[in-house]
């Protein structure tokens, strides 16, 4: 399934959880606006 949503919509959709867990850093920026956030660490970056 290959589904783009603008970024109202995607708000829209993080307005209905009580918790945000994500992995992601753009999915992240988008939680923190509105809900309660757990940021995972899935790899580390090499600087």
């Amino acid at each position: 399934m290959n589904v783009k949503y603008a970024s109202q919509e995607i708000l829209g959709i993080f307005g209905f959880f009580d918790l945000f867990i994500g992995m992601r850093l753009h999915s992240i920026i988008f939680s923190i606006m509105r809900k309660p956030t757990i940021a995972l660490i899935y790899d580390t970056k090499n600087c």
